[in-house]
């Protein structure tokens, strides 16, 4: 093992997203220091060898790279606000929650003006794939954040992306969520043509699953 890989990490959000993550990285013999708003969401984490926090401050001042899997910007940037401003010298955030580029370019500027490091790896892929460590990790940031980082996303995702800088990560995740909506969008006028040609719709999308589409 590179004497330089994290091991140990700080994990912030256990929705329906961070709860098998974080499972899938105490499987994978990562050190998990865990907080969330909601206490009774840890519980089936630290039986399985989890060390709960009471704070974020407790937690951030414990782990060297703290991640972020939370619901929104402004849950991030409630996490990222008062005393926690003075505890990020030398530490670095991973934000893996779907934000805006433009709001992770934003949360950048305030943990490097604290001192600290930022990437950003939003992930594609929904529950299923979180439980089955098949995600796709789209990494935006530098280079030196990403390489020891490299065991911890493969225990969550089946590949890794690096898109460039921070923002580009994030543009990823816009872009293949649109390509989803337009396909989901089009599968929907297909079966409104289905209805109007008076088609029943499970025998369509039967034809559908046995097409080259």
């Amino acid at each position: 093992m590179p004497v330089n890989e994290y091991t140990r990490i700080g994990w912030i959000g256990l929705g329906q997203m961070g709860n098998p993550m974080v499972t899938r990285l105490l499987g994978g013999n990562i050190e998990v220091g865990i907080y969330n708003r909601s206490p009774g969401k840890t519980d089936s984490l630290a039986a399985k060898g989890a060390k709960v926090y009471g704070s974020t401050i407790e937690l951030v001042r414990d782990y060297p790279v703290i991640f972020l899997m939370v619901s929104d910007y402004a849950a991030v940037r409630d996490i990222l606000a008062g005393e926690m401003l003075t505890k990020l010298q030398g530490k670095i955030i991973v934000n893996m929650s779907t934000i805006s580029p433009t709001e992770n370019l934003a949360v950048k500027e305030l943990v490097e003006s604290a001192g600290g490091q930022f990437a950003e790896a939003p992930v594609s892929g929904s529950v299923g794939p979180a439980t089955n460590g098949t995600l796709l990790i789209l990494f935006g940031g530098d280079k030196t954040v990403l390489n020891p980082l490299q065991k911890v996303f493969s225990l969550v995702g089946k590949k890794t992306f690096h898109f460039g800088e921070v923002g580009k990560g994030s543009g990823a995740k816009l872009v293949l969520n649109s390509l989803l909506g337009i396909f989901g969008e089009a599968y929907s006028e297909a079966m409104l043509m289905a209805l109007q040609f008076g088609i029943d719709t499970d025998a369509i999308i039967e034809a559908i699953g046995g097409s080259a589409m």
